[in-house]
């Protein structure tokens, strides 16, 4: 699922490629601090949308040579000034910025086969997102970041965000739930993105009901948001997808065992299951509670379990906004 679509973003980085294991291939998108832009920060952006477009296609040897040269010297300048003040929240930010989502150009070998059927080995360069095998330092770094400044929503969110896109969707649970609830405080845009993150944390942990809930927050905060609804759609037809598939309906037949030539035995009757004699009545006419109902077996539906309920106010209102969009 596409991860923040429409969304207030500033850098876009699709995730076409990762460094570590556990990343998902959806897009992502990452939001860079607009503010004064501290050193790195024009080569961070260079360096995402390039690295971007060639993870879409093959580049020339002039496109990957620039995602090198803006990496080091972006890297570099993202490190010289967290180093020169460690406490500054832009600075952590930056350099978790630049080793979680920045790209870089890595060498492998790819093999051919010719029309004769001789086999020829190249190398060939490519790009992947994330400056290190691990993600740890990045990730401490965006959490120091949002640490530092802990009304900053933007570091907090992109610190949440980088843990689902390296697969720690419930530690990212945590963050987006506080930042729901107020720690810290976010804007319209801000909730509409957090409740974003929340849908897809979810779903990445096999809880679809929650995502759709999530999702579906998402969508009240921007209703006229064509993608979300789109995403809505798709998220309830795979969860109808998935609850059609039927189950067994009655459990395996047991064994039948072969008549034996003897005759059969009498059947034994327990005591408690002979004929009582007959009580004799109050003459009320009245029978005890125990004994009303019906003795089938078969319990009564629960209250306002019905098929034919109508749905929920929430679920109308979906269904409003999905049929005004179908026409």
């Amino acid at each position: 699922m596409t991860r923040f679509g429409g969304l207030v973003a500033v850098a876009v980085l699709c995730l076409a490629s990762a460094a570590w294991a556990g990343t998902t291939n959806s897009s992502r998108s990452h939001r860079a601090a607009a503010a004064a832009a501290p050193p790195g920060m024009q080569e961070f952006e260079e360096n995402s949308t390039l690295g971007a477009t060639l993870g879409t296609r093959r580049g020339t040897d002039e496109e990957y040579t620039q995602v090198q040269t803006l990496m080091d010297r972006g890297l570099k300048a993202a490190r010289n000034l967290m180093e020169a003040n460690p406490q500054s929240a832009q600075a952590q930010y930056m350099l978790g910025s630049w080793l979680i989502y920045g790209y870089r150009v890595v060498t492998t070998q790819e093999t051919t086969t010719d029309a004769t059927g001789g086999t020829h080995t190249t190398e060939v360069r490519n790009v992947v997102q994330g400056l290190a095998d691990e993600p740890a330092e990045g990730l401490e770094a965006l959490g120091k970041a949002a640490e530092l400044a802990p009304t900053n929503a933007v570091y907090t969110l992109d610190h949440a965000a980088a843990l689902l896109d390296t697969g720690q969707p419930a530690l990212a649970v945590g963050i987006l739930n506080a930042a729901w609830s107020g720690k810290p405080p976010l804007d319209p845009s801000q909730k509409a993105r957090a409740s974003l993150l929340l849908s897809d944390a979810y779903w990445a942990q096999d809880r679809p009901g929650e995502a759709r809930e999530w999702l579906y927050a998402t969508l009240l905060l921007n209703p006229d948001n064509a993608e979300i609804v789109n995403r809505l759609r798709a998220l309830d037809a795979e969860m109808a997808s998935a609850q059609s598939i039927p189950a067994p309906s009655v459990a395996p037949a047991a064994p039948v065992e072969e008549p034996s030539e003897a005759a059969p035995a009498r059947e034994e009757v327990a005591p408690e299951q002979e004929a009582a004699p007959e009580e004799p009545s109050d003459g009320s006419g009245e029978v005890a509670p125990s004994d009303q109902g019906d003795d089938s077996g078969a319990a009564a539906p629960l209250k306002g379990d019905s098929s034919g309920d109508a749905g929920s106010a929430d679920d109308q209102t979906l269904q409003d906004i999905l049929g005004e969009e179908a026409e």
